[in-house]
């Protein structure tokens, strides 16, 4: 047994982001519930908030959104009440893609527009934001995406937290709202 559980859980965290980038999802998410498991028994609360916006991205990347809104509401709510603004906005990007996924377009885009502009952006999460925005523009007229994007660089981190935590509350893979 390894006896730096804290190390075990950020290597295994780490692991599965690497195995998620090669699509590898099934042992993505097998590294992720590991390194949940660990930190959940340390209590390292942005351990967890990483873990889970990895598990997030794992079943958001097999179209499975109803289980990824449900890991993507308990990360941001981590992230929102520890003021992690980094990790929070990665959460808010994995929502994003989920939303522009999902054809909700226009609220996609406002998302993605408040991350890349944010100063607490990684510029990894501001990168992969305009990389979204690229694959998702022609799916709207240039002024709606040009609107949409203006209305997001504008809006406020803890606001839109609060209205996509209520979001993912009511999430249904069904009916794409």
């Amino acid at each position: 047994e390894f006896a730096d559980r804290e190390g075990m859980a950020l290597a295994l965290n780490r692991l599965g982001t690497a195995t998620f980038r090669q699509q590898s999802y099934a042992e993505a998410r097998s590294l992720y519930q590991q390194s949940l498991d660990l930190y959940r028994e340390l209590n390292d609360k942005g351990g967890l908030a990483s873990t889970l916006n990895g598990l997030a991205f794992v079943a958001s990347g097999q179209a499975d959104y109803e289980t990824a809104s449900q890991y993507f509401q308990q990360a941001l709510q981590i992230t929102h009440d520890l003021q992690f603004t980094p990790l929070a906005l990665w959460v808010v990007l994995g929502i994003g893609e989920m939303l522009l996924r999902n054809r909700q377009i226009a609220r996609g885009v406002e998302v993605l527009g408040l991350v890349e502009q944010h100063p607490a952006a990684e510029r990894e999460a501001s990168l992969r934001a305009l990389h979204c925005l690229d694959q998702f523009c022609d799916q709207l007229t240039p002024d709606e995406i040009t609107a949409s994007y203006r209305r997001g660089r504008q809006l406020d981190l803890n606001h839109v937290t609060q209205a996509v935590l209520t979001d993912l509350s009511t999430w249904r893979s069904d009916t794409g709202s």
